[in-house]
């Protein structure tokens, strides 16, 4: 059985890594700018840590998406779910962010 695809699946996987990776970086300048119109260190340490998240994800899903080109061409299996986990993890940080705006609010 054949599983590499001559197609384009690992780069339109890819794009998508890398939309998420700025759709985070904006949602998290976002709740940076609301927290931080109330309580400045705390918009500033959600913006910082969004940035670079931002872009662990952006470099993390590079990586993965050159490995996993290899590893279909070679038939080997797929490696561990790093990005998802970075990925989980800052939008949690976004997320905590959004519940301190409303809770200062």
């Amino acid at each position: 059985m054949d599983v590499w695809d001559a197609g384009l699946q690992p780069e339109r996987t890819r794009l998508a890594w890398q939309r998420t990776a700025l759709a985070l970086l904006t949602a998290g300048l976002v709740v940076a700018r609301f927290v931080g119109h109330h309580h400045s260190p705390a918009g500033v340490v959600i913006a910082a840590a969004a940035c670079v998240m931002a872009g662990a994800i952006g470099v993390v899903s590079t990586r993965h998406y050159r490995l996993a080109n290899q590893q279909l061409a070679a038939e080997q299996p797929l490696h561990d779910g790093t990005v998802n986990l970075l990925t989980t993890l800052a939008f949690l940080l976004v997320g905590i962010g959004a519940a301190i705006f409303v809770l200062i609010g």
